[in-house]
């Protein structure tokens, strides 16, 4: 069902767009929640990157994509509650998994959250995961 009434108007509208040329050109990211079965063809659909929600992994989605596009993803968005000291680890662990999986790089990987934001999250808390993330790509 979802090939029938997902996937192949994704195709379409990844084909559709007009997106420019050389450096003017936009990337396009498909983000769909629980759509792991379906990794291997929404990398086949033109898309430049696959947004991840919280339940992939990200190794074995990059396996599963074959290079073929960018990950985008894939924080837990309960982690967002957790104290200071989880949301860094946590965060740590979210690009240490890419990096693993990808030979040590973390090139192709935009840090993101599995799902959106609640409006009751603590405003430090994404402070502390913003900066978190800083301090951790930069290694």
């Amino acid at each position: 069902m979802y090939r029938e009434f997902s996937l192949r108007y994704l195709q379409r509208i990844a084909q559709g767009l007009e997106r420019g040329q050389g450096s003017e050109r936009t990337p396009l990211i498909l983000f769909g929640k629980g759509t792991g079965l379906h990794l291997e063809p929404l990398s086949q659909t033109g898309a430049d990157a696959l947004g991840l929600d919280w339940t992939l992994d990200l190794d074995e989605a990059l396996r599963r994509t074959g290079g073929r596009v960018a990950l985008q993803g894939n924080l837990a968005p309960t982690t967002r509650y957790a104290s200071p000291d989880a949301i860094a680890a946590a965060a740590a662990r979210v690009l240490d998994t890419y990096a693993a999986g990808n030979g040590g790089s973390r090139e192709g990987h935009v840090f993101n959250l599995g799902h959106g934001m609640s409006p009751d999250m603590d405003p430090a808390h994404v402070q502390v995961l913003v900066d978190a993330v800083h301090a951790h790509s930069q290694r």
